[in-house]
């Protein structure tokens, strides 16, 4: 008997005897990888909260994600010996980034700049001005950045299209040079002498949110075929 299957799905005869109905169960949808990244402490801070954010995301996890943590010291090689290297090793799916910034305000990150200057913890500054010398002037993240904000974040959103021309700039511009679905950076508020339980009783439901957002299961295609560009502070 052949083992010819009805474009209609009608049972159709099998070799072995057994008939197959034409229905095809759906490959289970393949798990996330998340990177997350963040920065060690600088300019004699005791605490990075882009440190403390990370680990406490990667101790509670993200429904089904596989998750990894890379913790960049603040110094320009960083980037090239830490960050790059685990990109490649781990192969993510979604890279997410945080960095303190101002405060009182969260900052989400709509672009990279190929730009860099600055003096690092070890006194270096970069060999030169760029990131990547034939890339190109402005790279734009992958990340969706509209959607509704947790209860327990009372700081207010803005969407920034400068993420400086330090570190933090050079991480966001890497990771979007990668063949990586979904990369996005967020600015919180210098952790400073904040308790870590209290610190991220604030942010981790805002985070959790915007990585789910931004997941798989969630988002079911790719953000950058999204054209929908938010331009307004969201809240």
């Amino acid at each position: 008997m052949s083992n010819t299957t009805s474009p209609f799905g009608d049972p159709v005869g099998c070799a072995d005897g057994k008939y197959f109905t034409g229905e095809v169960k759906k490959a289970p949808p393949a798990k996330e990888r998340i990177l997350l990244v963040g920065f060690a402490p600088f300019r004699g801070r005791l605490h990075n909260g882009s440190e403390t954010l990370v680990r406490a995301l990667q101790r509670t996890g993200l429904r089904g994600a596989t998750v990894e943590v890379a913790i960049l010291p603040v110094v320009w090689s960083s980037v090239e010996q830490v960050l790059m290297p685990k990109l490649r090793s781990f192969g993510p799916t979604l890279v997410l980034a945080i960095g303190e910034g101002k405060p009182a305000q969260v900052a989400l990150e709509r672009t990279a700049r190929n730009a860099r200057s600055g003096v690092d913890e070890r006194g270096a500054a970069p060999e030169n001005g760029w990131v990547e010398m034939d890339g190109p002037d402005v790279v734009n993240a992958r990340f969706r950045y509209r959607f509704r904000r947790p209860k327990a974040l009372t700081l207010p959103l803005v969407l920034s299209e400068d993420a400086g021309d330090f570190l933090c700039n050079a991480t966001l511009y890497r990771c979007l040079e990668m063949p990586i679905n979904r990369v996005g950076f967020v600015h919180v508020p210098p952790q400073e002498l904040a308790e870590a339980s209290a610190y991220e009783a604030q942010l981790l439901p805002f985070l959790v949110s915007l990585i789910e957002h931004n997941s798989n299961a969630e988002t079911g295609d790719s953000p950058q075929f999204d054209a929908r560009r938010p331009r307004v502070s969201v809240g």
